[in-house]
């Protein structure tokens, strides 16, 4: 029995544009946005985040030393988070869950973008819990210490949790695990998957 859903973040419950976000840091640093995606993804910053590397205040302090700024810690969190705009249809299909189903969210991202949710992507904390990032995993998906350690937040066993993501390939590692998992292709397709599994609750 599927006691718990794991949604991922950016392609599953939010619409993910990276490039909106090359463009908002563009437009607060006055670099251009190949050059913001030089400086904090090529050179492996983002990545070093999202393994855990940088607490919350190293990311802020390196980022703004990598980019040549000084942006407030609130600023940064607002131009990580860009990115990503919550889809409602999938919010829709979450809140159609059965009411014992837990809803949490299993995403590799950085700890500025944690903070980043009250404010910016306040519909993620409202509807899911808990929301575990790989830089607090200490493990990146596809890697199974990430499905492990998630696992051991939720308290469940494999076989009582689906996870969606639209990887092929973090899906290929759940399923190796004993998890249950689905690839995500859009709001519609999801709701019917979700229906064969008994796990849509009718709203009256």
């Amino acid at each position: 029995m599927i006691t718990h859903v794991l949604f991922d973040l950016g392609g599953v419950v939010c619409r993910f544009d990276h490039e909106r976000r090359l463009e908002a840091f563009a437009a607060a640093t006055a670099l251009p946005p190949a050059e913001v995606h030089a400086r904090l993804w090529d050179s492996g910053f983002s990545r070093e985040c999202d393994e855990g590397r940088h607490d919350a205040a190293s990311m802020h302090a390196r980022a703004n030393e990598l980019l040549g700024t000084d942006l407030a810690r609130g600023d940064l969190e607002r131009l990580w988070a860009a990115a990503f705009e919550v889809d409602p249809a999938v919010l829709e299909a979450v809140h159609h869950l059965p009411s014992h189903v837990g809803r949490a969210v299993l995403s590799d991202n950085p700890p500025l973008l944690l903070d980043a949710l009250e404010r910016w992507l306040p519909d993620v904390p409202r509807t899911f819990a808990p929301v575990l990032f790989s830089h607090a995993l200490g493990a990146t998906k596809s890697a199974a210490e990430a499905f492990i350690e998630a696992l051991t937040h939720l308290e469940a066993a494999p076989a009582n949790v689906l996870f969606i993501d639209d990887s092929p390939a973090n899906v290929e590692a759940a399923l190796a695990l004993g998890i249950e998992a689905l690839r995500y292709t859009d709001a519609p397709s999801l709701r019917r998957d979700l229906a064969r599994r008994g796990l849509e609750e009718p709203r009256l």
